[in-house]
């Protein structure tokens, strides 16, 4: 639209009207959107510091399964040459004899 068309339209204070009651409805939009910013900032610090919490319990419990896993496999060790000596120990007794005794 050109302005004499405007002009023929609505007058000056109407404009003028007009115009304040856009600034207003912009400043409202702009309210709002700040306060959506500053829940979004507030609910982004809440998870970021739960996040760290459950990565700091994850690694606490990554260390536990190492030592568990550790001393786990010690004792295994431990069973396998406790097994072995007895393997050998018991495979002693039970060798066959060499020749039959005779009785005299």
């Amino acid at each position: 639209m050109n302005m004499k068309k405007l002009e023929a339209v609505f007058s000056e204070s109407q404009v003028m009207m007009l115009v304040e009651e856009f600034n207003s409805e912009l400043k409202l939009v702009h309210e709002c959107i700040s306060a959506l910013d500053r829940k979004i900032d507030d609910v982004e610090e809440r998870l970021t510091e739960k996040i760290e919490h459950v990565d700091f319990k994850v690694d606490v419990l990554n260390k536990k399964i190492d030592d568990v896993e550790a001393r786990l496999g010690a004792r295994i060790d431990r069973v396998a040459v406790d097994l072995d000596a007895h393997r050998s120990s018991t495979e002693l007794h039970q060798t066959a004899h060499k020749r039959p005794l005779k009785r005299v």
